[in-house]
């Protein structure tokens, strides 16, 4: 065989055994035919890593024998720029040429595959992953019930329709106005028992409390008792019938007059309590229960007020003599007392935005879908899960389904949800690479990228976001119209305060403080890590390592005296969340906040978080009520706060550190290796020309680098 007819032969199998030593020794050998390097080192196990040091620095003076043919160099070419071998047909080209064309090379830099490799290295830079966040939209959670107990199976899983069995769920068998199975009023007979279904209903136990009692908050809606719709008022509401034991009818309302489900009135939906201060006790001015004032029936209670009503074998415990009769109904009572008095409902088959055209079955607190509660007229949104007359909104755009209240394991929806910012970021780089746009603009540009999934949250559920907090990037007219089931990114421009990918959801949640934002930035895309300094610590009895300003405190200086001022570029993006703190909202001081700060009162979540309260020293007395951005911040820092991240980036661009490091890191990328000294000195200034004189085209930066000689260099 033909040396020429070995390569082509040898080309597309030698990468899908690239780990064969057998295989290496014959390139090898190919090679040492050809006048390649005859060193007897073992072989890279990679392109990249193959190329070592260039002769003279890589400024052009290298030896013919050192240098890749045609047919490795298209190899190299194409496993950098595309991440796979080439083709044969390009083989049979650079074969017949002897060369690779130019055009060949800028195909690859044009390709799809090219955009590709390039996510894969700024996702090595950016880190872009909240794989490990809560991203949630309100709480629904799917739970498994036995249909004999009406208690949990086990476990949760997510309700989401591709996660259930393939057809809708059925409706139960037994009649809407019939109670569970094992309660005094059950219809009589035998009915085959439907197997274990799914269904949604809130996760927080806290608010579960609120809205059916329980003290351990999982006391969900029964999932075998299903309600039928409201009627429009002023109509009557639909009614059920129960039986006490003494087989005295009555009859109940699903609904109030406003449409807001009522508990079903049974002895299994609504038991009486017990408590250890009578009627009167707790009826007297200025009572005010303690937790341990309540108690659990023995056995569960009846429905009506007569005590005879109760089941036989009820009664309250020695230590809680007195029972309490519990009036079933929606009204707040104290927070004690909630412990004990339990209020369940039923469901309705309800369809959700993330489930399609299927139905699912779905407690009858969260199937309503008034935007404001009827009680006190608060918005829906945030506040369904603490109002009983609030629900998940028309088809639950409110809220999203979770598997478990703390799994880490994603529903659909909220998978949806982060995976769409996750990928954020890396859409915003390709697309100014793609577009052949000034590099610096992946830091700078307004432009994102958006899902329907995502548009969804921004758009809907922002009130009730749950985990990572988050702040809408724009008004929702400047969002673009996509349909939930649309899982594209399409493009829209953010608010002003944005600046590229350091102000998306994933850069801001990944790192999620001042200082890990602008030592990430540093790091990857600066070239200059902090490093600690070589001085030994200080002495913990030295006054200084007390020093609350670390730009000052012995010991941290080395690194905060340069970090602190920098870190003020991202002091309006709020720490531990993606959430903007617009100077409208957020001004530099608040005086209530002040107010807290002296006395302690009125300390809203809002002051307690983003604003200066706990005053440690005299330094910082200074500061109460102030941004917390703003603490120890001197006069020429402060401007950078409303300046915002663009600042760092120009900053950085006007030292020529971004430009240097960008080269570097694509050299790095590239040769699988940094650039020696000789090339820091020879090499750089003259690629730092040529990507300041073509605008800082990333794509031309990179065809530099893959036709130096120190690319195609072999050793």
């Amino acid at each position: 065989m033909g040396l020429q007819a070995f390569r082509r032969w040898a080309s597309p199998q030698l990468f899908r055994i690239t780990s064969s030593s057998f295989f290496l020794a014959i390139v090898l050998l190919a090679c040492g035919r050809a006048g390649l390097s005859n060193s007897s080192s073992a072989a890279p196990s990679s392109a990249s890593a193959a190329r070592g040091q260039s002769d003279a620095g890589g400024n052009g003076q290298t030896c013919p024998a050192c240098t890749a043919d045609p047919a490795r160099y298209v190899r190299q070419l194409s496993l950098d720029l595309r991440g796979r071998p080439p083709s044969l047909e390009e083989l049979e080209k650079v074969d017949t040429l002897g060369s690779v064309p130019p055009e060949m090379i800028d195909g690859m830099l044009h390709s799809s595959e090219f955009l590709e490799r390039i996510r894969a290295w700024h996702a090595s830079l950016l880190w872009p992953n909240l794989d490990g966040f809560h991203i949630r939209g309100g709480g629904l959670v799917g739970a498994d019930y036995d249909d004999r107990t009406g208690k949990r199976k086990g476990g949760f899983f997510s309700p989401d329709p591709t996660l259930l069995d393939d057809a809708p769920v059925a409706s139960p068998s037994r009649q809407s106005r019939e109670p569970p199975a094992g309660s005094k009023a059950a219809g009589k007979g035998k009915k085959k028992r439907e197997p274990g279904h799914g269904f949604v209903l809130y996760s927080d136990g806290a608010f579960q409390r609120v809205l059916r009692g329980g003290g351990d908050g999982s006391i969900g809606c029964d999932p075998t008792l299903e309600y039928p719709k409201p009627a429009v008022p002023p109509a009557a509401q639909p009614t059920y019938t129960t039986v006490g034991t003494d087989k005295k009818k009555r009859k109940y309302p699903y609904y109030d007059r406003d449409g807001v489900p009522l508990p079903y009135h049974d002895a299994a939906h609504c038991p009486n309590y017990c408590s250890n201060n009578s009627d009167a006790e707790r009826a007297a001015p200025g009572f005010k229960p303690k937790h341990d004032s309540f108690a659990p029936m023995d056995a569960k209670g009846a429905d009506a007020h007569p005590q005879e009503l109760d089941p036989p074998d009820a009664h309250c415990p020695d230590a809680f003599p007195h029972r309490v009769v519990n009036v079933c109904d929606n009204h707040a009572v104290n927070e004690p007392e909630n412990y004990v008095r339990i209020r369940r409902d039923g469901f309705r088959m309800m369809r959700h935005y993330w489930s399609g055209n299927t139905e699912i079955r779905t407690c009858a607190y969260e199937t309503q879908e008034r935007t404001n509660s009827t009680t006190t007229g608060v918005p829906c949104p945030g506040n369904a899960l603490r109002e009983p007359s609030c629900g998940c909104g028309p088809n639950g755009i409110y809220c999203m389904p979770v598997v478990n209240p703390n799994s880490t394991v994603a529903s659909k929806a909220e998978y949806l949800v982060r995976s769409a910012l996750n990928e954020e970021p890396l859409e915003i780089v390709t697309s100014v690479i793609g577009r052949d746009e000034d590099y610096f603009d992946i830091f700078r540009t307004r432009r994102s990228f958006i899902t329907g999934p995502l548009e969804f949250l921004y758009k809907n559920q922002l009130a009730t976001v749950q985990g990572l907090s988050l702040s809408a990037p724009a008004p929702p007219e400047a969002f673009p119209q996509v349909p939930y089931a649309d899982f594209t990114f399409h493009e829209y421009v953010r608010n002003p305060e944005h600046s590229g990918v350091l102000t998306t959801p994933a850069y801001l949640g990944r790192f999620p403080t001042w200082r890990s934002r602008v030592s990430q930035f540093r790091t990857a895309f600066m070239c200059r890590p902090f490093t600690p300094g070589s001085a030994a610590l200080p002495s913990p009895d030295d006054s200084c390592t007390r020093e609350p300003n670390l730009a000052r405190r012995c010991g941290c200086k080395n690194c905060h005296s340069a970090i602190e001022p920098m870190a003020a570029w991202f002091g309006r993006w709020a720490e531990r969340s993606a959430e903007y703190l617009s100077p409208a909202e957020y001004p530099t001081h608040d005086p209530a906040c002040e107010r807290c700060a002296y006395t302690k009162e009125g300390c809203t979540p809002r002051c307690r978080t983003q604003y200066v309260v706990d005053t440690l020293d005299a330094d910082s007395a200074r500061y109460a009520g102030t941004l917390r951005s703003y603490l120890y911040r001197s006069k020429e820092d402060e401007p950078r706060i409303d300046e915002g991240p663009s600042g760092l980036v120009a900053s950085a661009i006007a030292s020529g550190e971004l430009e240097s490091c960008t080269i570097r890191t694509a050299w790095g990328k590239l040769l699988g290796r940094p650039m020696s000294d000789d090339e820091m000195n020879l090499v750089l200034p003259a690629l730092a020309q040529r990507f300041t004189g073509n605008h800082h085209n990333y794509r031309d930066l990179v065809k530099a680098i893959v036709t130096s000689p120190a690319y195609r260099r072999v050793d």
